[in-house]
């Protein structure tokens, strides 16, 4: 019994000399490294979202695992907004927020963008299939100018959406639908353009009807230029010739045989 009693007590003096090595291993690891606070985002945040307290958590690492522009201090990015998404866990840097008064929307947007919303008339079922952070390419359909013929052309590419009927990536969309009250058939759609593509776009409105092309959000490649398209470029129209007549056929009777023959008529139509 006593010596149950002696393997217990060393066992167990055995377990803290372990404990107190492995503690002291670590603070001296932990001196060595000098960790230094980061602020991350405590889950996966849209583009456009109010920075709020629960959004926000700070970790310790290595400074060689610091972004450059992250922040140390979570309180520096409360009241901002995220001029991108962020991923859970994802450093949260100064580039990607957007500081100073206005509302979300404003606050998505870079500074030398402008807001501009344009109204695509189409089936409801567009609807779920798109939302804000997409990228699209604008593309205007327009009466020919001479031909009649409808023309379309792409005339602005890889634009982003800020919002789909009113409802930005950090709002609900039911509920800004239903206070908004939108139209479940018109698609309402607020692009973040430059000025100058926001005067191309109000051009393109008053020219022709604007449809869109959604990208695919590892796409950011853009083509130029891009030439207009016509039916009568696609399918090309056949030339038309006229029919003409069967050449008339005469019977010659050879005696018992009957021969049919083609007759070739010239001069139709004048008189003899």
């Amino acid at each position: 019994m006593r010596s149950l009693a002696l393997a217990f007590f060393c066992a167990l003096l055995a377990a803290g000399l372990a404990f107190l090595l492995v503690h002291r291993e670590a603070k001296k690891w932990q001196k060595e490294t000098r960790l230094e606070q980061v602020v991350v985002a405590a889950t996966d945040l849209p583009a456009g979202h109010l920075l709020q307290k629960g959004d926000l958590m700070v970790r310790l690492m290595p400074p060689e695992f610091i972004l450059p522009g992250a922040l140390s201090q979570s309180e520096a990015a409360l009241g901002s907004h995220l001029a991108w998404p962020v991923l859970a866990q994802e450093q949260i840097v100064e580039a990607k927020l957007r500081r100073g008064k206005g509302g979300m929307l404003g606050g998505a947007l870079q500074p030398g963008w402008r807001a501009m919303t344009i109204g695509v008339e189409g089936d409801p079922a567009l609807r779920p299939l798109i939302s804000p952070g997409d990228r699209i390419d604008l593309i205007v359909v327009s009466p020919g100018e001479e031909s009649g013929e409808s023309r379309a052309l792409t005339f602005l590419q890889n634009v982003p959406i800020l919002a789909v009927n009113g409802e930005t990536a950090g709002e609900s969309r039911s509920r800004a639908s239903s206070e908004i009250g939108f139209d479940p058939v018109q698609l309402s759609l607020t692009l973040g353009v430059t000025p100058p593509q926001a005067q191309l776009v109000a051009l393109a409105q008053e020219y022709g009807r604007i449809r869109f092309a959604l990208r695919s959000a590892q796409d950011e490649e853009m083509t130029f230029p891009l030439k207009p398209t016509s039916w009568k470029e696609v399918i090309p129209r056949a030339e038309t010739k006229p029919a003409s007549l069967p050449a008339p056929k005469m019977r010659i009777f050879r005696g018992v045989r009957v021969e049919a023959v083609s007759v070739q008529m010239e001069g139709r139509g004048e008189g003899r």
